[in-house]
């Protein structure tokens, strides 16, 4: 229905994508990507993924309309599931377009491990400079990155200050900690409470954290909300078509983390910039 809504008569869309369909009801849905190999790229595929992408992002938007018109408002977190460069065949979200349409009050990201945890916070702000959206992390985990296990509790203490520092001058404004009070995962070791002592389980030392990030936040609240981080000199282009006919699928995202491993170590600064937005005028590089 969109592709006759779109093209009017198979005549048009065969000339357009150099097909020859007998009639709409002819296309079919091209194999699942994230299967099957899909070469060479085609204006089926092409149109397929973002069909898939529209209609999940309606999906969310009616959803988020609809409670938001409820008599009691609530605050919807919403955003890129498992992280860098989300536009891809997948997951079916474009960040970008989360961002741009009225999908939640809060706009955050997944994944928050090892490197990625940085580089995601990155594309998250670099997307959102053209938003200004609230922004989040959802199943924030405050002992990352490290790329080690560590034992002692003042260590903590400062893997939890460095990180939630990081988060906030990234411009997160709300962190949704992942199972603080739960369930002990053991490299990750991020729970608030020491349930090893008897006869009953404790506050951890290093969760001293908490109170102190709480007042710098609340301190520098003014400054961070009117300050920038400076445009850097380097910047990623996400690409649009390709991200929906790549395969293997997360190409895209393991090229952005590679090139992130070389600059930000090294600090050199960068942003991501959507190709889409160079396009048309709104980056202006």
């Amino acid at each position: 229905n969109e592709m006759k809504a779109r093209y009017g008569d198979i005549g048009t869309l065969n000339t357009e994508w150099g097909t020859d369909y007998a009639a709409f009801d002819a296309i079919t849905p091209p194999p699942e990507a994230g299967y099957t190999e899909r070469r060479p790229a085609t204006a089926l595929t092409y149109e397929y993924e973002r069909f898939r992408q529209r209609l999940f992002l309606r999906y969310f938007t009616e959803y988020y309309q609809g409670l938001r018109a409820a008599a009691r408002p609530v605050a919807l977190y919403g955003g890129g599931g498992l992280c860098l460069f989300n536009a891809d065949v997948l997951t079916a979200i474009d960040v970008l377009t989360w961002m741009e349409q009225p999908t939640c009050d809060i706009f955050g990201m997944h994944i928050n491990t090892d490197h990625r945890n940085i580089a995601t916070t990155v594309y998250a702000y670099s997307f959102n400079r053209y938003f200004d959206r609230p922004l989040g992390q959802f199943e924030y985990i405050w002992t990352y990155p490290r790329d080690k296990l560590v034992d002692d509790e003042t260590e903590y203490e400062a893997l939890g200050r460095l990180n939630t520092f990081r988060q906030l001058a990234w411009g997160k404004d709300y962190l949704d900690v992942f199972t603080a009070h739960g369930s002990n995962w053991a490299f990750y070791r991020h729970y608030y409470l020491d349930f090893d002592v008897e006869p009953a389980p404790i506050l951890r030392p290093a969760i001293r954290w908490v109170p102190i990030m709480r007042r710098t936040a609340a301190d520098l609240a003014g400054v961070r909300r009117g300050t920038r981080i400076v445009t850097p000199a380097i910047a990623i282009m996400q690409p649009t078509t390709s991200m929906l006919q790549d395969f293997p699928p997360l190409r895209q995202r393991q090229a952005a983390l590679a090139l992130h491993d070389i600059l930000f170590p090294a600090n050199y600064g960068y942003f991501h910039i959507p190709e889409k937005y160079v396009v048309n005028g709104h980056e202006p590089l």
